[in-house]
């Protein structure tokens, strides 16, 4: 196999052209936080703040149909920039929306935790995503991945509910689903290949999207007994 973080991207296969920067990635990764921290505080969009799905979909969007290091780059960049102004977002519209009652500070240890589980996970996402499109077993892998990711954060947010808030996320992640099928090579083989990995990826997938959650946990209660 040729290493694809040096080989030079097909021609007319790389999404979005060398344009999109790491730093443009980084100023969209930002807005999608502060959509994510505005979420936090309207019931119709609360699970948006509370899942990862906003920020899967990113990292496939920065990854597709490109070069390894480009994707790594742009979707470590993306995802910290997500995470910066999401954790700077919560504190700025808790004032806005609750002037009255004292202001919250950044929670600098929960920002610093995310901030290198971002670059983790965009080096990995970039690295996986990059290879959605092809007909191989990689491209397969990376496919179902992608899809199972997707909805294992959507269906650990939403649960059993189907209440009337939980709707935007799920027609989100329908849509994104959909947009992975488009960027990646879906012929009848190929086809085969990504159906027969979606039950196993389901389920690491599950472990990858409640590891943050876990660590975040251990990590607190480690500090209160060290108290």
């Amino acid at each position: 196999m040729s290493d694809r973080s040096t080989a030079p991207s097909r021609p007319g296969r790389v999404l979005c052209g060398p344009v999109l920067s790491p730093v443009v990635f980084c100023l969209i990764g930002a807005a999608t936080g502060v959509f994510a921290a505005y979420s936090y505080y309207h019931d119709p969009l609360d699970p948006f703040a509370h899942s990862l799905t906003v920020w899967i979909a990113l990292a496939v969007v920065a990854s597709a149909r490109t070069d390894t290091r480009t994707a790594i780059t742009r979707t470590v960049a993306g995802l910290v920039g997500a995470v910066v102004l999401f954790y700077v977002g919560i504190p700025v519209f808790y004032g806005h929306y609750y002037p009255d009652v004292p202001p919250i500070e950044v929670n600098t240890g929960d920002l610093a935790l995310w901030c290198v589980l971002a670059v983790c996970a965009g080096a990995a996402l970039g690295f996986v995503f990059s290879r959605l499109d092809g007909d191989t077993w990689w491209a397969a892998i990376a496919t179902a991945l992608a899809v199972t990711l997707l909805w294992a954060s959507t269906l650990v947010e939403v649960g059993p509910r189907l209440a009337g808030e939980e709707f935007p996320l799920i027609s989100f992640t329908v849509l994104v689903t959909g947009a992975v099928f488009l960027l990646a090579d879906t012929r009848k083989t190929q086809l085969v290949r990504i159906l027969s990995l979606v039950a196993p990826g389901f389920v690491l997938s599950l472990g990858v999207v409640m590891a943050p959650d876990v660590l975040e946990e251990l990590l607190l209660r480690l500090t209160l007994s060290g108290r």
